[in-house]
């Protein structure tokens, strides 16, 4: 599954440009998946797939989060495609636990051991954080780590931006 925060979602592929994303059990005849619930935002039906699996209207860029919680989630699975894919449909924005993140499928490919892989990028608020546009972009993060311990060094307030994280998996 993807790990995101402390928890994770359930995931699938179709092929090397579409996957499905799962809102909390998943079953197949090898696996079955228990995730906490995950509800989507922005669920759109399957007609603009072609397909029976609805998908979503994402975002282009976290800095368009500024309100996670002004959104309609659902509870129902959606199908994604990759970042370079035709198909793609932007960053997907979900709530797991009361808390808010921002999953970007930059890649679905077969690696070394032949296994279907997705590399991803997120964002995440915990302690129910909603404006996901303060959270500092993978390659910053060391940096935002390294400020704010500089600030508490200094005894300054570190704002909501220190329980948010981002990170690129594969």
């Amino acid at each position: 599954g993807i790990v995101v925060g402390e928890t994770g979602i359930g995931w699938s592929r179709a092929n090397l440009d579409f996957g499905y994303l799962y809102n909390g059990e998943y079953s197949s005849p090898a696996n079955t998946f228990f995730r906490p619930e995950t509800q989507f935002a922005n669920v759109v039906d399957s007609s603009v797939w072609f397909q029976p699996y609805d998908t979503y209207d994402g975002f282009t860029s976290n800095l368009e989060i500024t309100d996670a919680a002004q959104y309609t989630y659902s509870s129902q699975n959606i199908m994604f495609a990759k970042k370079d894919s035709f198909w793609y449909r932007g960053i997907i924005l979900a709530k797991q636990n009361g808390n808010y993140l921002a999953l970007d499928p930059l890649d679905i490919y077969i690696n070394d051991l032949g296994q279907y892989t997705l590399k991803y990028q997120y964002w995440y608020g915990t302690d129910g954080e909603t404006n996901l546009s303060v959270v500092p972009e993978p390659g910053n993060l060391l940096l935002f780590i390294i400020g704010l311990i500089v600030l508490a060094g200094r005894h300054l307030r570190v704002s909501k931006a220190a329980h948010l994280t981002s990170a690129t998996r594969i």
